[in-house]
């Protein structure tokens, strides 16, 4: 699809692209691209999630859409990226990952009390809301909007259900003939 292959060389092939946006006391809290085409990420996005939403394999059984796999479906078909408030994506990355691709299977979590799934898609992060009620206040300056800056927000490993997973993975004694100190 177009949108996939907008999104891959975008956030991969184009990674030197990105400024490093830092606060006050000079220390990083993201990158951003001066940009983008908003139409074919927002899609891509929502084509991520109504694939896994629609989807039988296991690794995606925690993304379930109801009533909103339609409205994805439907937008998709007409290439409606719709507007920033629905289907709200804002991105991330962990700054500990420098290298190769990261897969975790997606999830939900609840931001101020609404929902977003979150997928790894390489060494991005990308999350996505899927609730009728108004993306949170504190998220809206770094959704992606047409015609702005398409923020990352680099986030710590350590500080994330992926850390968990991966800890879990590496101490879990099963797996010790794949991982030696």
């Amino acid at each position: 699809m177009k949108y996939d292959d907008y999104a891959f060389k975008l956030l991969n092939e184009q990674r030197e692209n990105r400024k490093t946006q830092k606060d006050e006391k000079g220390l990083v809290v993201g990158q951003y691209y001066e940009n983008f085409d908003y139409q074919l990420l927002k899609l891509f996005f929502m084509s991520i999630l109504l694939r896994a939403g629609l989807s039988a394999d296991f690794f995606f059984q925690r993304v379930t859409l109801g009533p909103f796999a339609e409205v994805l479906k439907e937008a998709i078909d007409c290439a409606d990226a719709k507007e920033p408030e629905d289907f709200a994506v804002f991105l991330a990355y962990y700054a500990q990952i420098k290298r190769g691709p990261v897969i975790f299977p997606p999830d939900m979590k609840r931001i101020d009390g609404i929902n977003f799934y979150f997928f790894h898609i390489g060494r991005v992060i990308f999350y996505i809301k899927v609730d009728k009620r108004k993306t949170p206040s504190t998220l809206y300056p770094i959704i992606i909007k047409p015609d702005s800056l398409l923020f990352l927000l680099e986030f710590d490993l350590r500080d994330s259900n992926a850390y968990e997973i991966l800890k879990r993975t590496v101490d879990n004694p099963t797996n010790s003939t794949y991982f030696k100190t």
